[in-house]
């Protein structure tokens, strides 16, 4: 009879813990998978998806926020934020759901582009969530947010031409009377990447690797201009 009454407790202790273990676990990933770049027009925005799992048997009921931070253009250290200010940072909506054991809700979060917590330039942001009483255990998020600096650089006199991308293409704005001649594309290795003759202003960019790549662009009578992108 003490060995049955020894099991039994066990079981009740086993069931009185494993609640408090699910309230503490949750993984996170942005989707669709595979998916840890993002480009966006400085003051702009771009929207993601945030997907978060409990891997649990038992429901997950609690109300949690994020953090994160963000490292601005190599600018120092990563600065932690809670919140956003509506011009600048992550906007979220803090999740109030039952997450059901073995199943995962989707939250959308928007990249709002605009300084002091953004500058031109790729940025690194981590966000992970967190409960008002503590941390949650799991895992983190990191992904790369490129932002354009639409302004471009102006050729001497009144010639104007400028380039940037945007998502997995090149885009040329030029004045009125400029004509392109050729677009060549390079790695940071200075390996060439692509190399086509009048170009259009909106040229797929067949890259598999992310990284610094560099767009010479040759116009009117041979002259020329070269512009760096983050892919």
């Amino acid at each position: 009879m003490k060995k049955i009454h020894y099991y039994l407790l066990l079981l009740l202790f086993a069931f009185a813990v494993q609640p408090a273990l699910a309230q503490n676990t949750l993984r996170i990933e942005i989707v669709p998978t595979g998916t840890d770049s993002f480009s966006v027009i400085k003051n702009g925005s771009v929207p993601f998806t945030m997907r978060m799992h409990n891997d649990s048997l038992t429901d997950y009921i609690d109300v949690f926020d994020f953090n994160y931070t963000i490292d601005s253009a190599g600018a120092g250290s990563p600065i932690l934020y809670t919140d956003t200010n509506g011009t600048s940072g992550l906007n979220y909506f803090i999740v109030t759901d039952t997450i059901f054991g073995q199943d995962s809700v989707d939250i959308g979060i928007t990249v709002n582009a605009g300084e002091p917590r953004f500058k031109s330039g790729p940025s690194v942001v981590v966000i992970w969530p967190i409960r008002s009483n503590g941390n949650i255990t799991g895992n983190q998020v990191t992904f790369i947010v490129n932002v354009l600096d639409p302004a471009g650089v102006e050729e001497a006199g009144e010639t104007k031409l400028r380039a940037f991308r945007w998502e997995n293409n090149l885009l040329i704005q030029r004045q009125a009377g400029v004509q392109l001649n050729r677009l060549r594309i390079f790695d940071i290795l200075g390996r060439e990447i692509l190399n086509k003759q009048n170009p259009a202003d909106n040229t797929h960019l067949p890259l598999e690797n992310h990284g610094v790549y560099l767009a010479e662009i040759t116009y009117n009578n041979n002259q020329r201009k070269v512009f760096r992108f983050y892919y």
